[in-house]
């Protein structure tokens, strides 16, 4: 896996959450990525083109690479499936918090043996489809920048370790 750039971070970050928004109004292509089960399938939407690749294109000014390409894929088919957004800060640790935290009782939102298979991916297909999952574990409620960030810079160690020790200081300690 390629590094992913900061600046390709921060301009799915200004992108994503008009084009989030913009999702409820164009039920066709929301459903088009919802269907959506690999990458592959996400490039034939074009929805996806015209309404996330390009504008992201735009804000920076070039054309995104493939592996880009590939991770803007995942985010759009797994934040089509997020119904509902979560107000909060738009770090990769922000998304591990909420994933830590407690819904009801003493439980996680998600539980600890999950989160460390969601670490474990190193592809970005698995992760396509186990964070359709891990959404839908969240009744489809999710900070969505902050999942985008998550999303997009999977590849990179610090992502992860910040998404762990944000997990595990909002968790109980049974997780």
């Amino acid at each position: 896996m390629t590094a992913t750039r900061p600046e390709f971070r921060n301009a799915i970050g200004r992108v994503v959450t008009r084009w989030w928004k913009g999702l409820g109004d164009d039920r066709g292509t929301r459903a088009s990525l919802r269907r959506a089960g690999s990458i592959t399938e996400v490039f034939g939407i074009p929805g996806f083109h015209h309404d996330l690749l390009r504008p992201v294109e735009e804000n920076l000014q070039r054309p995104v690479d493939d592996a880009e390409a590939e991770r803007l894929a995942v985010v759009a088919a797994v934040l089509a499936h997020v119904e509902q957004a979560v107000s909060g800060r738009s770090s990769p640790a922000a998304f591990g918090r909420y994933l830590g935290s407690s819904k009801k009782g003493e439980q996680p939102r998600i539980s600890g043996l999950r989160f460390r298979r969601l670490l474990a991916i190193d592809n970005q297909e698995t992760l396509l489809r186990t964070m359709i999952r891990v959404v839908h574990l969240l009744d489809k409620t999710s900070p969505v920048v902050a999942l985008a960030s998550v999303l997009a810079g999977w590849d990179s160690d610090q992502t992860r370790r910040a998404l762990a020790i944000e997990y595990y200081a909002a968790a109980p300690k049974a997780a």
